[in-house]
């Protein structure tokens, strides 16, 4: 429909330029002379131009809601019609690919040697601790709520399902996803050599490695038989010597900056959050939410959508706007960048093991 609005836009216009370029011969220095045909031709001109205008606005109104790339009308969060972007759910998002400035392709004269991944596991359900956080959030709403304002009255009859731990079905996916692109990126490694796998020892990871794997071999179309069996799994207790696994270091786990994640995202929480927990409270009259809880009750959000096989966003997320999803983003991205990346003076210690071996 844009599309054709925009052709026949162009048609319009066309007409108008294309009419505004007929030459004339230069008038006489006799009396102008009333010539009927010019006014009924400058009249055709404006209403073509009406008519484009008009048409314009249609398309504009039409596709800033509804096209690929719109973004949430202001306001939105009042009544519930957010326009999801999975992109900003921190941690929780889905994979995606971001731009880079720098070139993938292999240089001339250059030969891939050995290709490496460091992978986190797939999409998830909430953790066993932080499960039951959502679980009391849901069941305290709706023993506190009567009455749910307009874009929440779904929570009257909704029901805590998710998970504890474990990969969903879409997460499950992702990885077999995953290990078929790295076939066919590395094809010439891949085709003849057997990848070593190893995987940390918690079970959403190791289901991560095996359906990479699977990935893998299916795109190769052949071998694998005793793939998952040659995963190396190497436990994340105190005892081993686990190189992939930030506990190892002690100083980190319980050192001067091991609450420094906590701090900054405290301080964000207290900008960010007052106003967006003052409307869930108007929303829920009698649920009394706090800052914590009002993260709680968004982490929903990306937990249920990547519940779905097809990460199909959830009514949670149409609850809270753009900015307020950035809001969201950048208080989990304090929590990596400070707990484990460079805001933090041991964050680099984490890849030292990984990148010397």
């Amino acid at each position: 429909m844009a599309s054709d609005i925009m052709a026949r836009i162009r048609w319009l216009f066309s007409r108008l330029v294309k009419s505004s370029y007929r030459y004339t011969p230069v008038p006489d220095d006799e009396a102008p002379q009333f010539r009927p045909h010019l006014v009924k031709e400058r009249r055709k001109k404006a209403g073509y131009f009406c008519l484009g205008i008009a048409l314009l606005l249609l398309l504009l109104y039409f596709a800033i809601p509804y096209g690929d790339l719109a973004k949430s009308l202001p306001g939105c969060e009042r009544n519930g019609k957010c326009k999801p972007n999975p992109h900003r759910w921190g941690q929780y998002s889905p994979f995606f690919s971001v731009p880079s400035d720098i070139d993938g392709s292999i240089p001339a004269g250059c030969e891939v040697t050995l290709a490496l991944v460091l992978s986190r596991h797939g999409s998830r359900n909430p953790t066993s601790p932080k499960s039951a956080l959502y679980k009391d959030l849901i069941e305290h709403i709706q023993s506190s709520v009567s009455h749910y304002g307009e874009g929440f009255e779904f929570l009257a009859d909704y029901a805590y399902t998710l998970g504890n731990d474990d990969l969903t079905i879409y997460g499950e996916q992702q990885m077999v996803d995953s290990g078929a692109a790295f076939y066919k990126r590395y094809r010439k490694l891949a085709d003849d050599i057997d990848p070593f796998i190893r995987a940390a020892g918690s079970s959403r990871v190791i289901a991560s490695a095996k359906n990479f794997t699977h990935g893998l071999y299916a795109a190769r179309g052949n071998g694998g038989s005793h793939a998952e069996e040659d995963i190396l799994i190497i436990p994340e207790a105190d005892s081993f010597n686990n190189s992939i696994n930030h506990g190892s270091c002690s100083r980190f786990e319980d050192g001067p900056y091991s609450d420094l994640k906590h701090e900054k995202q405290a301080a964000w929480k207290e900008r960010w959050l007052p106003s967006i927990t003052k409307r869930l409270n108007q929303k829920l009259p009698g649920a009394n939410l706090s800052l914590t809880e009002t993260v709680y009750f968004m982490d929903l959000c990306p937990f249920h959508s990547v519940a779905d096989k097809n990460a199909k966003p959830s009514q949670f997320c149409s609850l809270f706007s753009e900015d307020e999803w950035r809001g969201y983003d950048y208080f989990e991205s304090l929590d990596k960048w400070y707990g484990y990346g460079f805001g933090n003076p041991l964050g680099p210690t984490q890849g030292w093991a990984m990148s010397t071996r």
